[in-house]
């Protein structure tokens, strides 16, 4: 009776330590906030990605779109919460063209005859031209763009003129 209620004991220490080791999940590094301004001629930048790059492997990369006003913020880890200090080097891309959008969940449907299904078909299935990046092709490469940013332990700001 004795050695049943030890090796009972036992495994429920057991069992409660696994617990407490697997439902933890590791702590994600900080992140401070960088956001910033993309332009070219003056004018802003809508719907780029902006790609910070760390120089160091262990570090994390970030990532931005503008909106219709050039501006961004940077995301690693969730919505616009920054990016974990350190030397990034960046890219900036704008890709225009290439195959429609597909269409949002939840859209409403409409029956369609036989002939407007046929020409959808022959139209969907044309050939699209591939999207091609609008912005000059220095900024597609983090070591060619020339644009470098140190992200301190305190929000900052990185705008970025395109020549």
């Amino acid at each position: 009776m004795k050695s049943w209620v030890s090796a009972s004991t036992l495994a429920a220490c057991l069992l409660s330590l696994l617990q407490c080791g697997c439902s933890s999940e590791p702590a994600k590094p900080e992140v401070y906030p960088v956001t910033g301004v993309v332009t070219q001629g003056g004018k802003p930048v809508d719907g780029a990605r902006v790609l910070f790059v760390p120089d160091d492997q262990k570090l994390q990369p970030a990532s931005a779109i503008t909106d219709k006003d050039g501006k961004y913020s940077v995301t690693t880890f969730a919505q616009n919460d920054g990016a974990q200090p350190g030397s990034y080097k960046i890219k900036v891309l704008k890709y225009e063209g290439g195959p429609p959008p597909a269409p949002a969940g939840g859209q409403e449907q409409r029956f369609i005859s036989y002939e407007e299904e046929q020409k959808a078909y022959k139209e969907e299935t044309k050939p699209t031209p591939p999207a091609k990046n609008v912005l000059p092709k220095k900024y597609e490469y983090e070591d060619r763009s020339g644009l470098a940013h140190t992200v301190p332990t305190a929000p900052s700001t990185f705008d970025i003129k395109i020549e």
